[in-house]
């Protein structure tokens, strides 16, 4: 199954103990990009316009095989190139992807940034019928 924008369900809650991960990431959004079949989703942490700061930085949660990982991305670009279709250049800033997933990197990066496209930025707000994608992760360790 592929990467879907949702709402998170009272049944989402208990099966990934969003609960339990909410105590270290307090996160508000209740919206995320998941992948049912894999286990793994996306949401977004943080961001400026949080604060009520015009930044381009947004911090994410990524969780994947078991593991949250906490990430920040910035936005180099972002464009709109036609009704509907979006174009966006981001970069992976501080990321500290787990050492038990090392051997595995290149899976992990894949299908962090799967997510982050079918995410959009805004997840299930998102009314775009093209999003282009290009991320910069020439940081990621």
């Amino acid at each position: 199954m592929p990467f879907v924008n949702e709402n998170i369900s009272i049944q989402n809650r208990e099966d990934f103990g969003l609960d339990e991960i909410n105590k270290k990431y307090p996160f508000i959004n209740q919206a995320w990009t998941i992948d049912h079949e894999r286990k793994i989703f996306l949401t977004k942490y943080w961001e400026g316009h949080d604060m009520g700061s015009d930044t381009d930085l947004s911090v994410w949660l990524f969780y994947w095989r078991g593991e949250v990982c906490q990430f920040t991305k910035k936005i180099i670009e972002y464009k709109k190139v036609a009704e509907e279709h979006y174009s966006s250049t981001q970069k992976i800033l501080d990321i500290q992807i787990p050492e038990k997933y090392h051997n595995d990197k290149e899976n992990f990066l894949i299908d962090m940034v799967d997510a982050i496209q079918v995410s959009q930025e805004i997840g299930i707000f998102s009314k775009m019928t093209q999003y282009d994608l290009t991320v910069d992760l020439s940081e990621v360790q």
